[in-house]
């Protein structure tokens, strides 16, 4: 099926360049704004911006923060007993904190667009947020999207990656989703729900 080719397409392509550094000059400044906003109307930090945050300026509650963060989509503190064993158990297994690519600090294209996925999500599930909060989300977004474009145009492989962003779009739309089937939405769905993995590429 096409929506499929496409997926296989868009991630073949962002497995290949997954190492490219993205430069967050367009989004690091509205997230930065955003958890000041957050702070003023004591409201929660969007968690996505917070996982962002703890790439671009290191981890909040150090990384054991992150992980609950990324893997539970949780703070640390929130997170059952057993759950809090087992983030300590992966905190352990990456070894110093200057050795796993995944405890160093910076942005790579594959977590930029991991991110850039659940930013749509978040914008979703923000509806009881104050409005400006949920504009500067849609800011966040945007400004991420020109950071991983930037990024892609720096590696040599826009012109690729914007034929399969677009392909995907297609390939996604509400109208192709139910052509395809009910079964083809839920995959959509849950390409979107992905966190970003423990790896050599995180």
């Amino acid at each position: 099926m096409p929506y499929d080719a496409e997926i296989r397409n868009i991630e073949e392509i962002a497995n290949t360049h997954a190492d490219v550094t993205v430069k967050p000059a367009h989004s690091a400044p509205v997230a930065r704004l955003i958890v000041r906003m957050c702070e003023t109307k004591h409201v929660p930090v969007p968690l996505v911006v917070e996982r962002f945050q703890d790439r671009v300026i290191g981890p909040k509650g150090g990384y054991h923060g992150k992980i609950a963060r990324d893997f539970y989509g949780k703070h640390y503190h929130k997170l059952s007993a057993d759950q809090q064993v087992k983030v300590g158990t992966l905190h352990s297994a990456l070894g110093s904190s200057d050795g796993h690519p995944y405890l160093k600090k910076g942005l790579t294209f594959i977590q930029a667009r991991h991110l850039l996925i659940e930013t749509y999500r978040e914008e979703f599930k923000a509806r009881n947020l104050p409005e400006e909060i949920r504009g500067a989300l849609g800011d966040f977004r945007r400004g991420l999207q020109h950071d991983i474009d930037d990024a892609a145009k720096a590696g040599g492989f826009f012109s690729e990656y914007a034929r399969a962003n677009q392909a995907l779009r297609i390939a996604s739309s509400p109208g192709s989703l139910r052509a395809a089937g009910p079964h083809r939405a839920s995959a959509f769905a849950a390409q979107t729900n992905q966190s970003i993995p423990i790896s050599s590429r995180s």
